[in-house]
């Protein structure tokens, strides 16, 4: 059994329609981030540090586009830290929302007393605007995966 660290979230909106008309750009763009407490435990894979990162962005667009999420590991500018999962959402058909989901972890985070994580977004579209809409949301979990001997 696994020792639970460290849980936070960073959450823009809860809702559809907010943030209103914020579009999305070609540069990656900050839209969470949160930092982990995993108290100086080293990623090695199914035992050590186990970090699970989940989070979900609502866009439109006014055409066909693509969208990218990408979570890096390390606080500050687009890659100023280390791009650790990178997701394509490509958008064929014109909605009112489309919910953009993802699911990554981080098995090999450096031994540190906290971790920092953070999810950009950018879109390309040729003939249209693509915006956030909502809702928005990123959240991590760290884990010590080595086995805890249970007190008798």
């Amino acid at each position: 059994m696994g020792r639970f660290l460290d849980m936070r979230i960073s959450e823009n909106s809860s809702t559809f329609g907010f943030p209103p008309g914020t579009g999305v750009v070609t540069a990656p763009t900050s839209i969470g981030v949160i930092g982990l407490q995993t108290q100086g435990v080293a990623g090695t894979g199914t035992n050590g540090l186990i970090v699970h990162l989940a989070g979900t962005v609502g866009v439109a667009s006014t055409a066909v586009a693509t969208v990218v999420l990408n979570v890096q590991r390390g606080a500050g500018a687009f890659g100023a830290g280390l791009v650790i999962y990178t997701a394509d959402h490509f958008i064929s058909v014109l909605t009112g929302a489309n919910l953009i989901s993802l699911t990554a972890s981080d098995i090999t985070a450096p031994a540190a007393a906290e971790t920092v994580y953070q999810l950009f977004i950018s879109a390309t579209s040729l003939l249209g605007v693509v915006s956030r809409v909502g809702p928005e949301n990123f959240v991590g979990i760290a884990q010590d995966g080595l086995a805890v001997t249970p007190i008798t």
